[in-house]
């Protein structure tokens, strides 16, 4: 439509494949054009541009002759805009974008697209319509295999084959082994996600069926011929180039961010035309790109997410498993799981439902981003954060809390006040201090089966959990298992939270004991002053904010475990047993009458009572706090500070962009502070090119694959003058209310491509760089692309600032 009216289109992307993938595909449609990328520009002047969205933003900053040109505006795959790092551009070009251009968005993740059309509307001033479907096109069978495979879900839940499976685990981690019997169980196309790009390549070259012809490999070969013939005869020996080519043509392909850009765009095309039957891939292959398979493979349900490995969300589970299913070829798709852990039935329910994540703004302010702001007449840092989708989502939060706040105090202004809050507060204390100094009396007598009293420390009032039996001790935990009136539970506890250890150890005989623990479970001891007393603690945990507090009945004395605050102490029943051992289901039934026929006293009501209305008053006063905060501008008073920032560093004055400032809006490729500072103090200009370099990818590189890295004392050199910048900056962040330590400020530098760089400069072969460090060939080449890019942004900067000296070095 924009094409027949003479108007211009682009379309946007996150990624560079996705990018590579959608200029393809509108190349056979159309034929006016063009590609625009970090990598590569192609037909610039075409009337349909693809590019990513970093391109678009900087044609925003910089006035560009396109931005008048184009009518519409394609954002596919927009729920990246909740990227931590990436995701500000997203927002910064949506509220840059004129008045007169029209956008449309595509996303198959965002379950709130209404909220997200409501800020478009908003900063826009146009209408939005919202299109969406819940109905998947080709449904999906999930099955999980350990010795053999079992069906989990297809239109409905199937429990009994879950626990089959969890019963028949037997292996801590999946091997090639495993590998290879699931892809003789399932329908190929498939892909394999595996969450590290070495066990991706691992098994692939560990896997041994051929699942080409002859015709085929045919094919392969010379796809794969055409694609290299551009390289240099010496970087056709790369091993990778070497390595791949024998598992194309069986069939077999990997793809990774660590994989050279040449190799993922052979592995992609051979995928989409059918040629690769069983692909290893990691997680960034199911973003965008459209390739799906017949079936998904998972090696695990288990990932790193940079902190901790955790079982993979509901929406991530939806975005993979949903290359599954090839829509129009297939009726349905296979989704399998390597199952090595066991799992809760309550985890698979999660896993399975289909829950997206919100679209929430990871808006942030950068230097850079301020600076360019100052520089563009009509326009400041407040424009772009009050028109933020983080502002518009804290303001509706904000909005809600004034309704709530406002009925919240009708409830506290005629509440009376006391002090025994402050009494009970110092009671638990002492409590807290006495279980301290007894830990090293109690620690030799906790073995597994021992019965103790725990506590568990919380906003207004301690949990004391009675009879718990001890499962397992470690150095300065133990885990128990609890008996509530709803199941049996097992937590840890810290050592200094024992509270009492008693002389009986019981013998952990479960299959007697649970069908006991069945028998009795269901029966009503929640009565009279019981009931009061579980409705103001469940007041209590709800305004202290912990949704994760057990409301339950101590299992064997049938009171609630709050009820331990007060007058529990002369409810140790356990005490009369005097035994060395006996039988948990014994203690059962022996002491479930005696519990249960106990009524708690008021002075438990009363002293709970009167902590519900402390905490009341708390929460509303925190809950003010929070909502002025949410109302405010949201980031105003972090973008004032960061403004102080630049005009101690001489970066800008009241009105104007200085001569520092202006080489920093330029910089988007590293750290701008520091790159400032080290121009300006000279540090370059002395060093001749292969230190320069190899200096500069340190802000360029942020990977640290080798914390043993030692550098050698030229480089140590060479990395101080970093340092030494980074001491300036992170000074004049502290002394305006911004402090980040040194050390953490330099994590963002690795200096473990050092000596890789300078090879490079030196002119040395690709392959002769490879061999000489373990980081991925696709890693280097990004180091090198977005060095190349830096050195073109420096270039132009001293350009700009008119730095003749290093902008003839550059």
């Amino acid at each position: 439509m924009s094409l027949r009216n003479n108007q211009r289109v682009v379309y946007t992307s996150p990624i560079k494949a996705l990018s590579n993938q959608k200029y393809r595909e509108l190349l056979e449609e159309f034929t006016d054009v063009g590609l625009m990328t970090g990598d590569v520009t192609i037909n610039p002047t075409a009337s349909c541009l693809v590019m990513t969205t970093e391109i678009l933003r900087n044609m925003l900053y910089r006035g560009s002759e396109v931005i008048r040109e184009i009518h519409w505006i394609i954002f596919d795959e927009i729920h990246y805009m909740r990227d931590r790092e990436r995701g500000v551009v997203w927002e910064e070009t949506i509220i840059l974008l004129p008045s007169h251009v029209r956008m449309v968005f595509l996303s198959a993740t965002i379950p709130n697209a209404l909220e997200f059309a409501e800020w478009i509307s908003f900063i826009q001033k146009q209408i939005v319509h919202v299109v969406y479907t819940e109905k998947r096109i080709t449904p999906l069978v999930h099955y999980f295999r350990t010795n053999k495979l079992y069906k989990i879900k297809d239109n409905k839940f199937h429990k009994e084959e879950f626990q089959k499976a969890m019963k028949t685990i037997k292996k801590k981690r999946v091997n090639e082994k495993d590998v290879m019997e699931v892809l003789d169980d399932i329908s190929l196309p498939a892909v394999v996600f595996s969450f590290r790009r070495k066990d991706c390549e691992y098994f692939a070259m560990r896997l041994e069926q051929d699942f080409l012809t002859d015709e085929e490999k045919k094919v392969v070969r010379t796809v794969f011929d055409n694609a290299i013939c551009g390289l240099r005869k010496e970087d056709r020996d790369i091993p990778i180039i070497q390595n791949i080519l024998p598992l194309l043509c069986r069939g077999i392909g990997i793809h990774h961010s660590g994989l050279l850009p040449i190799v993922k765009e052979i592995v992609e095309i051979l995928f989409q035309e059918g040629y690769l039957k069983v692909l290893f891939a990691t997680e960034t292959f199911s973003i965008g790109l459209n390739m799906p398979a017949k079936s998904v493979v998972f090696v695990g349900l288990k990932k790193f997410d940079g902190i901790r490995n955790r079982m993979l969300t509901s929406a991530e589970y939806v975005q993979m498993s949903g290359r599954a299913g090839r829509r129009g070829i297939d009726k349905m798709g296979l989704v399998v799981s390597l199952v090595s852990e066991a799992m809760t039935y309550k985890d698979l329910k999660e896993l399975f439902s289909c829950a997206k994540d919100n679209l929430i703004s990871a808006f942030r302010l950068t230097y850079n981003m301020i600076l360019n702001l100052m520089r563009v007449e009509g326009l400041d840092p407040l424009f772009l954060i009050s028109r933020s989708f983080h502002h518009f989502q804290a303001f509706k939060q904000g909005k809600a809390k004034e309704k709530e706040l406002f009925e919240m105090y009708e409830e506290i202004k005629n509440l009376p006040s006391n002090n025994l809050t402050q009494l009970l507060e110092k009671r638990e204390k002492e409590r807290l201090k006495r279980c301290e100094s007894l830990k090293h009396v109690f620690s030799p007598y906790l073995k597994k089966g021992r019965v103790v009293d725990v506590i568990l420390p919380r906003a207004g009032a301690s949990v004391t959990l009675r009879n718990c039996i001890v499962e397992n001790v470690y150095e300065d935990k133990i885990g128990v298992y609890v008996l509530t009136s709803k199941d049996i539970r097992k937590i840890e506890v810290d050592l200094n939270l024992i509270e009492e250890v008693y002389q009986m150890r019981a013998k952990l005989n479960f299959k007697v004991f649970i069908k006991e623990f069945e028998k009795v479970q269901d029966k009503d001891a929640e009565n009279g002053m019981m009931n009061e007393i579980l409705k103001i603690e469940k007041e209590i945990a709800k305004e202290a904010g912990d949704g994760n507090v057990d409301l339950s009945i101590c299992f064997l004395c049938k009171k609630p475990f709050v009820f331990c605050l007060s007058d529990c102490s002369k409810d140790l029943i356990v005490g009369e047993v005097i035994s060395a051992d006996f039988d948990v289901e014994a203690l059962v039934k022996k002491h479930f009458a005696i519990g249960s026929t106990t009524e708690p006293s008021p002075q438990a009501r009363d002293a709970l009572e009167y902590i519900r209305n402390e905490n009341l008053k708390m929460s509303y006063t925190k809950k003010f706090e929070e909502m002025t905060k949410l109302l405010d501008v949201y980031h105003m008073d972090e973008c004032k500070k960061m403004i102080k920032v630049l005009k101690s560093l001489e970066y800008c004055d009241e009105t104007t962009v200085l001569v520092k400032g202006k080489l920093a809006c330029e910089i988007s490729s590293g750290d701008e502070l520091v790159l400032t500072e080290m121009i300006f103090n000279g540090d370059f200009t002395k060093l001749p090119i292969n230190e320069f370099v190899p200096l500069l990818s340190c802000l360029v590189f942020e990977e640290w694959n080798d914390e043993e890295h030692v550098l050698v004392e030229e480089n140590k050199k060479l990395y101080g003058l970093i340092e030494h910048s980074v001491q300036n900056v992170c000074k004049a962040l502290k002394d305006h209310g911004l402090p980040i330590s040194p050390k953490k400020y330099l994590r963002k530098f690795s200096y473990e491509l050092m000596d890789v760089v300078k090879m490079w400069v030196d002119g040395k072969t690709f392959i002769q760089i490879c061999e000489n460090t373990e980081v991925f060939e696709g890693s280097i080449i990004r180091t090198f692309k977005r060095l190349e890019e830096l050195l073109k942004q420096l270039s132009n900067a001293a350009r700009i600032i008119g730095n003749v000296e290093l902008e003839n070095m550059l």
